[in-house]
């Protein structure tokens, strides 16, 4: 082998690849310019879609609002927040304002702060237009319709009344459309759900037929609710039971159950809601309740728990990093790869290099340096522009998306790791580029193995897969996870050194299989 030929076709190879702007596209712009740009588009469309949703009213349809008028009045104080908030200080409940002013005084948000100081004093114009953030809920009776309203038709069900018996038709139902397969696989988690179970096994032939009653009319009350949903009219359903004031201010536990559509995001933000509010405020009711009764309000925390994090910030990076280096290492290697091979079938130039003095080997070694010299540069800029953006702020990935360290030991074992990915994807893409007989072709074979690719690429994501040394041996798998605990500060030297033998073993093979191929006449000028 003449190491000055293999020079000479990597000069010409080289110098044509820079003329082609696909290649430049791929290998400058797209890293550089187009993945920064549609993250940063990605992450405020996201933002916006959130931002939009909190602040959006959510719609509650009420069941049982004579059970607890001082609570629907609340919620409709929430309602008219920033017409009047002083409203939250005439819920005309003392126990209900006592709750809420101890809510509220632990709550560190801006607007909660705000709302607290518009109960004790009249807010400025400053204020009120930033309490008009906290809009929360607007509430509707709810209205059964179609076979709904039959349910309703002596007033409110006894299915509605007792939350128990509510869980317990629900848990029925869930169990009976899970099948005796999926049942185990159910309730498996879940103390609540397997003590519903057993108490259904242990049931009477009388309990047993009013509880297939209550399931016969949970699921008209679920086509009702979700088809509410659907419409519009309502985000989710509050159901009061029994007794809800009455438990509220006598030192008992009022119960309340929602009713929503966890596949309808607006419905589930609604349950969200609601669910958060009443949960704070049962916290602030507590407080007052100890305080009533002259009790200190250290009895309810014997424990004061802080954690201090002395290691390195999570980073998302971290995760996200393996993956785009991945990809962007196999994308900067497709369009040289396809050019240098089917692309020089097509415009005819291949028979001229193979009358050159250079022999196969060496025509495929110049070919081959080149697509993993772009491969390798595309993977190197995109990690740049990735995280320079962050740094910059350009594109957030939201808590611990800035906390990447940068680390000159990570930096080169990154670099390291990336020289045998680039020359395995080389190897790879110009053998399938030499047995094309067109580019189109060679491109409709790339499909497939870039499916091939992004399936270990993801590995990144994949909370608790660790480096081991069986995961060192296979191949792209063990790159992805060794960026990802480089970036993390973990070093794992002994699968590093196997992870290192084994990929420049799979893309000397892979260089092998492609020098071979390129040496077959049936191959080159297939027809």
């Amino acid at each position: 082998m003449n190491v000055r030929n293999v020079w000479i076709i990597f000069r010409k190879e080289l110098t044509d690849i820079l003329r082609d702007r696909r290649t430049l596209i791929f290998m400058v712009a797209l890293p550089i310019l187009v993945i920064p740009g549609l993250l940063w588009l990605m992450n405020k469309f996201v933002e916006s879609g959130v931002q939009r949703l909190r602040e959006e009213a959510s719609i509650i349809a009420v069941v049982g609002a004579e059970e607890g008028p001082s609570v629907v009045k609340l919620l409709k104080a929430f309602e008219n927040l920033s017409d009047d908030p002083q409203l939250l200080a005439n819920v005309g409940d003392p126990l209900l304002e006592s709750g809420l002013m101890n809510m509220l005084s632990a709550d560190e948000s801006a607007d909660a702060m705000l709302v607290a100081s518009a109960m004790a004093q009249a807010p400025s114009e400053e204020q009120l237009e930033r309490l008009g953030s906290v809009r929360f809920v607007r509430v509707v009776d709810f209205e059964p319709r179609g076979e709904a309203a039959a349910l309703f038709a002596e007033g409110r069900p006894d299915l509605l009344r007792d939350g128990a018996r509510l869980r317990l038709a629900a848990t029925a139902l869930a169990l009976r459309e899970a099948g005796e397969d999926g049942a185990d696989k159910l309730v498996e988690g879940d103390p609540a759900m397997i003590a519903d179970r057993q108490r259904i096994e242990g049931l009477s032939d009388a309990e047993r037929r009013r509880l297939e009653e209550d399931v016969a009319r949970l699921e008209v009350l679920r086509r009702a609710v979700t088809a509410g949903i659907k419409a519009r009219d309502f985000h989710a359903v509050l159901v009061l039971h029994d007794d809800f004031d009455q438990a509220l201010h006598n030192d008992g536990t009022a119960r309340f159950t929602m009713l929503y559509d966890e596949s309808q995001e607006k419905s589930e933000v609604a349950e969200g809601k609601v669910t958060r509010l009443l949960d704070r405020l049962s916290q602030g009711i507590v407080r007052a309740r100890v305080s009533s009764h002259g009790l200190k309000r250290s009895l309810l925390d014997p424990f004061k728990a802080e954690s201090l994090n002395l290691g390195r910030e999570r980073s998302i990076l971290a995760m996200f990093l393996p993956y785009m280096v991945i990809l962007m290492c196999f994308a900067g290697a497709i369009y040289p790869a396809l050019d240098l091979g089917a692309g020089e079938k097509e415009r005819g130039t291949l028979e001229t290099l193979l009358v050159t003095p250079a022999s196969r080997l060496e025509l495929v070694l110049g070919k081959f340096a080149v697509v993993s010299l772009t491969a390798l540069v595309a993977a190197l800029l995109n990690i740049a522009s990735l995280t320079t953006s962050m740094k910059l702020g350009i594109v957030d990935f939201g808590a611990g998306g800035g906390g990447l360290v940068f680390d000159p030991r990570a930096a080169i074992v990154s670099f390291a790791l990336m020289l045998p990915v680039a020359a395995l994807f080389a190897a790879v893409l110009m053998a399938v580029s030499i047995f094309a007989k067109s580019f189109k072709e060679a491109q409709s074979y790339t499909a497939p193995i870039n499916m091939v690719v992004i399936v270990p690429a993801i590995f990144s994501f994949i909370p608790g897969v660790e480096l081991t040394i069986p995961l060192s041996l296979v191949p792209l798998v063990n790159v992805t996870l060794a960026l990802k605990e480089a970036w993390a500060g973990i070093f794992k030297w002994d699968c590093l050194a196997v992870l290192a033998i084994s990929s420049l073993a799979y893309a000397a093979l892979a260089l092998l299989f492609c020098v071979w191929w390129f040496q077959r006449e049936e191959v080159l000028f297939r027809t």
